[in-house]
Protein backbone atom coordinates (compact mmCIF):
# COMPACT_ATOMS: atom_id res chain seq x y z
CA UNK A 1 0.00 0.00 0.00
CA UNK A 2 1.21 3.47 -0.65
CA UNK A 3 2.80 5.00 2.45
CA UNK A 4 0.17 8.42 1.79
CA UNK A 5 -2.52 6.07 1.86
CA UNK A 6 -1.52 4.85 5.22
CA UNK A 7 -2.44 6.05 8.71
CA UNK A 8 0.66 6.72 10.58
CA UNK A 9 0.53 6.97 14.46
CA UNK A 10 2.94 8.02 16.96
CA UNK A 11 2.23 7.61 20.71
CA UNK A 12 2.55 10.93 22.57
CA UNK A 13 5.65 10.60 24.70
CA UNK A 14 8.08 9.51 21.59
CA UNK A 15 7.31 13.07 21.35
CA UNK A 16 7.29 15.16 24.41
CA UNK A 17 11.71 15.16 24.18
CA UNK A 18 10.90 17.68 21.07
CA UNK A 19 8.37 19.29 23.71
CA UNK A 20 10.86 19.48 26.30
CA UNK A 21 14.00 20.68 24.07
CA UNK A 22 11.65 23.61 22.23
CA UNK A 23 10.50 24.91 25.26
CA UNK A 24 14.10 24.79 27.16
CA UNK A 25 15.46 26.89 23.53
CA UNK A 26 12.56 29.48 24.00
CA UNK A 27 10.21 28.99 20.78
CA UNK A 28 7.19 29.30 21.01
CA UNK A 29 5.82 25.78 21.38
CA UNK A 30 1.75 26.86 20.88
CA UNK A 31 2.20 28.41 18.01
CA UNK A 32 4.20 25.83 15.84
CA UNK A 33 2.09 23.18 17.18
CA UNK A 34 -0.95 25.40 15.79
CA UNK A 35 0.88 25.53 12.73
CA UNK A 36 1.23 21.82 12.24
CA UNK A 37 -1.94 21.16 13.59
CA UNK A 38 -0.93 19.40 16.73
CA UNK A 39 -3.46 19.87 19.66
CA UNK A 40 -2.03 21.44 22.16
CA UNK A 41 -3.28 18.76 24.63
CA UNK A 42 0.67 17.13 24.02
CA UNK A 43 1.31 19.58 26.63
CA UNK A 44 -0.67 17.82 29.14
CA UNK A 45 -1.14 14.28 28.91
CA UNK A 46 1.88 11.83 26.86
CA UNK A 47 -0.57 8.82 26.98
CA UNK A 48 -2.72 9.10 23.68
CA UNK A 49 -1.49 8.30 19.90
CA UNK A 50 -1.20 10.93 17.95
CA UNK A 51 -0.88 11.84 13.85
CA UNK A 52 3.05 11.29 13.02
CA UNK A 53 3.42 13.18 10.13
CA UNK A 54 2.69 16.14 11.95
CA UNK A 55 5.27 15.31 14.40
CA UNK A 56 7.85 15.42 12.08
CA UNK A 57 6.50 18.87 10.77
CA UNK A 58 7.18 20.00 14.02
CA UNK A 59 10.57 18.89 14.49
CA UNK A 60 11.25 20.49 10.83
CA UNK A 61 9.49 23.64 11.40
CA UNK A 62 11.56 24.69 15.30
CA UNK A 63 15.31 23.52 13.51
CA UNK A 64 14.42 26.16 10.78
CA UNK A 65 12.94 28.40 12.68
CA UNK A 66 16.19 28.40 15.44
CA UNK A 67 18.47 27.82 12.54
CA UNK A 68 19.57 24.52 14.97
CA UNK A 69 20.95 22.32 12.30
CA UNK A 70 20.91 18.98 14.30
CA UNK A 71 18.28 19.94 16.82
CA UNK A 72 16.70 16.09 16.19
CA UNK A 73 19.93 14.93 18.16
CA UNK A 74 19.31 17.67 20.71
CA UNK A 75 16.15 16.63 21.70
CA UNK A 76 17.05 13.05 22.50
CA UNK A 77 19.17 15.30 25.69
CA UNK A 78 15.72 16.59 27.24
CA UNK A 79 14.25 12.61 27.54
CA UNK A 80 16.52 9.49 26.77
CA UNK A 81 14.51 6.51 25.15
CA UNK A 82 14.78 4.21 28.02
CA UNK A 83 13.03 7.22 30.17
CA UNK A 84 10.20 7.16 27.80
CA UNK A 85 6.63 6.42 29.31
CA UNK A 86 5.87 4.45 26.07
CA UNK A 87 9.44 2.89 25.97
CA UNK A 88 10.82 2.26 28.91
CA UNK A 89 8.42 -0.23 30.27
CA UNK A 90 8.71 -2.43 27.13
CA UNK A 91 12.68 -2.49 27.45
CA UNK A 92 12.75 -4.11 31.27
CA UNK A 93 13.60 -7.73 31.71
CA UNK A 94 16.72 -7.59 29.15
CA UNK A 95 19.99 -9.30 30.26
CA UNK A 96 22.28 -8.31 27.91
CA UNK A 97 22.54 -5.77 24.54
CA UNK A 98 21.47 -8.00 22.06
CA UNK A 99 17.91 -9.14 24.19
CA UNK A 100 17.76 -5.07 24.53
CA UNK A 101 17.89 -4.58 20.76
CA UNK A 102 15.67 -7.65 19.53
CA UNK A 103 12.99 -6.16 22.29
CA UNK A 104 13.18 -2.63 20.39
CA UNK A 105 12.73 -3.83 17.08
CA UNK A 106 9.73 -5.92 18.49
CA UNK A 107 7.75 -3.22 20.07
CA UNK A 108 9.08 0.25 18.08
CA UNK A 109 6.28 -0.64 15.83
CA UNK A 110 3.66 -0.90 18.52
CA UNK A 111 4.27 2.72 19.68
CA UNK A 112 5.25 4.57 16.04
CA UNK A 113 3.94 3.11 12.77
CA UNK A 114 7.03 3.97 10.83
CA UNK A 115 9.54 2.42 13.36
CA UNK A 116 11.18 -0.71 11.52
CA UNK A 117 14.12 -1.78 13.36
CA UNK A 118 16.02 -4.76 12.08
CA UNK A 119 19.85 -5.74 13.38
CA UNK A 120 21.99 -7.04 10.69
CA UNK A 121 25.13 -9.21 11.81
CA UNK A 122 27.84 -9.69 9.34
CA UNK A 123 31.24 -11.76 10.99
CA UNK A 124 31.98 -9.21 13.10
CA UNK A 125 30.51 -6.37 12.63
CA UNK A 126 26.14 -5.53 13.38
CA UNK A 127 23.90 -2.55 11.65
CA UNK A 128 21.09 -1.21 13.59
CA UNK A 129 18.77 0.60 10.47
CA UNK A 130 15.73 1.69 10.61
CA UNK A 131 13.71 0.82 7.46
CA UNK A 132 10.19 2.32 7.87
CA UNK A 133 8.80 4.68 6.16
CA UNK A 134 9.38 8.26 5.18
CA UNK A 135 6.83 10.46 5.57
CA UNK A 136 8.79 14.04 4.93
CA UNK A 137 10.72 14.57 1.51
CA UNK A 138 13.03 16.70 4.23
CA UNK A 139 13.09 14.69 7.13
CA UNK A 140 16.68 15.43 8.25
CA UNK A 141 15.86 15.59 11.74
CA UNK A 142 14.24 12.70 12.00
CA UNK A 143 16.40 10.66 10.95
CA UNK A 144 18.98 12.36 13.78
CA UNK A 145 16.08 11.61 16.38
CA UNK A 146 16.72 8.03 15.20
CA UNK A 147 20.31 7.61 15.06
CA UNK A 148 20.37 9.42 18.70
CA UNK A 149 18.24 6.78 20.06
CA UNK A 150 19.67 4.00 18.69
CA UNK A 151 22.59 5.43 20.41
CA UNK A 152 20.87 5.90 23.36
CA UNK A 153 20.44 2.02 23.71
CA UNK A 154 23.53 0.92 23.36
CA UNK A 155 24.79 3.22 25.89
CA UNK A 156 23.01 1.46 28.26
CA UNK A 157 25.48 -1.45 28.26
CA UNK A 158 28.44 0.69 28.37
CA UNK A 159 29.60 3.03 31.45
CA UNK A 160 31.08 5.92 28.68
CA UNK A 161 29.70 8.02 26.32
CA UNK A 162 30.09 5.43 23.41
CA UNK A 163 29.57 6.60 19.77
CA UNK A 164 29.44 4.29 16.72
CA UNK A 165 31.85 3.72 14.07
CA UNK A 166 29.80 4.25 11.37
CA UNK A 167 26.38 6.81 11.17
CA UNK A 168 24.40 5.89 7.90
CA UNK A 169 22.31 8.83 6.87
CA UNK A 170 20.16 8.99 3.51
CA UNK A 171 20.19 12.04 2.64
CA UNK A 172 23.06 14.11 0.64
CA UNK A 173 26.07 15.56 2.53
CA UNK A 174 25.59 18.48 5.25
CA UNK A 175 28.73 19.88 6.60
CA UNK A 176 27.09 20.68 9.26
CA UNK A 177 25.60 17.71 10.16
CA UNK A 178 29.22 16.31 9.83
CA UNK A 179 30.70 18.35 11.72
CA UNK A 180 27.75 18.19 14.13
CA UNK A 181 29.96 17.45 17.81
CA UNK A 182 26.74 15.29 19.17
CA UNK A 183 27.82 13.00 16.60
CA UNK A 184 31.03 12.31 18.14
CA UNK A 185 34.02 11.00 16.01
CA UNK A 186 31.83 8.84 13.94
CA UNK A 187 31.92 8.21 10.64
CA UNK A 188 29.26 9.78 8.76
CA UNK A 189 28.36 8.06 5.72
CA UNK A 190 25.58 10.17 3.18
CA UNK A 191 23.47 8.87 0.69
CA UNK A 192 22.97 5.32 2.14
CA UNK A 193 19.73 3.49 1.92
CA UNK A 194 18.32 3.93 5.37
CA UNK A 195 19.64 5.43 8.40
CA UNK A 196 21.54 3.53 10.93
CA UNK A 197 24.89 2.62 12.60
CA UNK A 198 27.05 0.34 13.09
CA UNK A 199 28.92 -1.50 16.08
CA UNK A 200 31.35 -4.49 16.88
CA UNK A 201 29.39 -8.06 17.15
CA UNK A 202 30.92 -8.08 20.54
CA UNK A 203 29.16 -5.90 22.12
CA UNK A 204 25.64 -7.74 21.89
CA UNK A 205 27.00 -9.70 24.92
CA UNK A 206 27.60 -6.95 26.74
CA UNK A 207 24.99 -6.85 30.20
CA UNK A 208 22.84 -3.43 30.49
CA UNK A 209 22.90 -0.82 33.30
CA UNK A 210 19.33 -0.48 32.66
CA UNK A 211 16.84 0.46 35.74
CA UNK A 212 14.03 -1.12 36.64
CA UNK A 213 10.88 1.33 34.83
CA UNK A 214 8.13 1.62 37.14
CA UNK A 215 6.14 3.44 34.40
CA UNK A 216 3.00 1.34 33.26
CA UNK A 217 2.39 -0.05 30.05
CA UNK A 218 1.63 2.29 27.07
CA UNK A 219 -1.77 2.69 24.94
CA UNK A 220 -0.02 0.68 21.84
CA UNK A 221 -1.01 1.48 18.11
CA UNK A 222 -3.81 -0.50 17.07
CA UNK A 223 -4.05 -2.43 13.08
CA UNK A 224 -7.64 -1.95 12.30
CA UNK A 225 -7.58 1.23 9.95
CA UNK A 226 -11.02 2.18 11.91
CA UNK A 227 -9.69 2.02 15.33
CA UNK A 228 -6.88 4.07 13.87
CA UNK A 229 -9.03 7.17 12.62
CA UNK A 230 -10.63 7.02 16.00
CA UNK A 231 -7.37 7.36 17.60
CA UNK A 232 -6.71 10.30 15.01
CA UNK A 233 -10.16 12.29 16.06
CA UNK A 234 -9.86 11.98 19.55
CA UNK A 235 -7.31 14.81 20.47
CA UNK A 236 -9.01 17.29 18.44
CA UNK A 237 -13.13 16.71 19.44
CA UNK A 238 -12.70 20.35 20.87
CA UNK A 239 -11.25 21.48 17.42
CA UNK A 240 -14.67 20.41 15.64
CA UNK A 241 -12.27 18.50 13.30
CA UNK A 242 -14.02 17.91 9.80
CA UNK A 243 -12.86 15.20 7.51
CA UNK A 244 -10.66 18.03 5.41
CA UNK A 245 -8.51 18.60 8.58
CA UNK A 246 -8.57 14.49 9.25
CA UNK A 247 -7.27 13.88 5.96
CA UNK A 248 -4.53 16.58 5.91
CA UNK A 249 -3.62 15.03 9.25
CA UNK A 250 -3.19 11.49 7.87
CA UNK A 251 -1.80 12.96 4.87
CA UNK A 252 -4.36 11.15 2.48
CA UNK A 253 -7.13 13.19 0.36
CA UNK A 254 -10.59 13.33 1.29
CA UNK A 255 -11.74 11.03 -1.20
CA UNK A 256 -9.30 8.44 -0.71
CA UNK A 257 -10.44 8.63 3.26
CA UNK A 258 -14.05 8.33 2.52
CA UNK A 259 -13.64 5.39 0.16
CA UNK A 260 -11.60 3.22 2.41
CA UNK A 261 -14.29 4.29 5.29
CA UNK A 262 -17.18 2.93 2.95
CA UNK A 263 -15.36 -0.32 2.52
CA UNK A 264 -15.74 -1.08 5.98
CA UNK A 265 -19.41 0.01 6.14
CA UNK A 266 -18.79 2.99 8.29
CA UNK A 267 -18.21 6.78 7.37
CA UNK A 268 -16.01 9.84 9.17
CA UNK A 269 -19.08 10.88 11.42
CA UNK A 270 -19.84 7.36 11.90
CA UNK A 271 -16.06 7.31 13.34
CA UNK A 272 -15.95 10.07 15.64
CA UNK A 273 -19.26 9.74 17.10
CA UNK A 274 -18.47 6.13 18.28
CA UNK A 275 -14.88 7.79 19.51
CA UNK A 276 -16.65 10.61 21.32
CA UNK A 277 -18.34 7.61 22.86
CA UNK A 278 -15.51 5.37 23.62
CA UNK A 279 -13.55 8.87 25.05
CA UNK A 280 -17.08 9.49 27.67
CA UNK A 281 -17.38 6.28 28.78
CA UNK A 282 -13.45 6.61 30.01
CA UNK A 283 -13.70 10.18 31.12
CA UNK A 284 -16.96 8.87 32.90
CA UNK A 285 -15.15 6.48 35.40
CA UNK A 286 -12.96 9.50 36.89
CA UNK A 287 -14.94 10.51 39.57
CA UNK A 288 -13.22 14.19 39.52
CA UNK A 289 -14.59 14.97 36.13
CA UNK A 290 -18.09 16.83 36.17
CA UNK A 291 -20.76 16.17 33.28
CA UNK A 292 -19.68 19.70 31.88
CA UNK A 293 -16.03 19.15 31.48
CA UNK A 294 -16.36 16.00 30.01
CA UNK A 295 -18.90 17.24 27.33
CA UNK A 296 -17.06 20.29 26.36
CA UNK A 297 -14.01 18.20 26.36
CA UNK A 298 -15.48 15.97 23.76
CA UNK A 299 -16.70 18.79 21.25
CA UNK A 300 -20.16 19.73 22.63
CA UNK A 301 -21.79 22.58 23.60
CA UNK A 302 -23.31 21.88 26.68
CA UNK A 303 -23.97 18.48 28.84
CA UNK A 304 -27.44 17.88 27.76
CA UNK A 305 -26.13 17.20 24.00
CA UNK A 306 -23.49 14.88 25.37
CA UNK A 307 -25.98 13.02 27.30
CA UNK A 308 -28.74 12.38 24.17
CA UNK A 309 -25.69 11.47 22.71
CA UNK A 310 -24.45 9.08 24.98
CA UNK A 311 -28.04 7.84 25.37
CA UNK A 312 -28.54 7.23 21.60
CA UNK A 313 -25.46 5.08 22.32
CA UNK A 314 -25.09 3.26 24.93
CA UNK A 315 -29.16 3.02 25.91
CA UNK A 316 -28.14 4.62 29.37
CA UNK A 317 -27.20 7.81 30.76
CA UNK A 318 -23.88 9.34 31.50
CA UNK A 319 -25.12 8.94 35.45
CA UNK A 320 -26.36 5.95 35.18
CA UNK A 321 -23.35 4.68 33.40
CA UNK A 322 -20.99 6.23 36.32
CA UNK A 323 -23.14 4.42 38.96
CA UNK A 324 -23.03 1.37 37.50
CA UNK A 325 -19.35 1.53 36.97
CA UNK A 326 -18.54 2.67 40.46
CA UNK A 327 -19.06 1.31 44.08
CA UNK A 328 -20.57 4.65 45.19
CA UNK A 329 -22.51 6.45 42.95
CA UNK A 330 -21.18 10.31 42.34
CA UNK A 331 -23.13 13.27 41.82
CA UNK A 332 -22.86 14.64 38.63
Amino acid sequence: MNKHHKIHLLHASIFEPFILATKQIGTPVEKILNKVNLPLQLLETQDILIPERPCWEFIREVSRHEGIQDFGMLATQAIHHDEMEALAPLLTGCENLFDLLKRFCLVGPTICDTADYTIEIDQDRVTLKQRGDRLLDDDIQVQLFEIAGMIQLINLATNYQWHPPEIHLTFKHHRDIENSELLGFSQILFNQSYPAITFPRAMLSLPLLLKHSHHSSPTTIPKEFISKVQHIVTPYFSYNLDIHMAAELIGTSVRTLQRRLEEQNSSFSNVVAKAKMLEGSSLLLNNELNLLDISLSLGYTDASSFSRAFRRWSGISPREYRAAHNDNEFLL
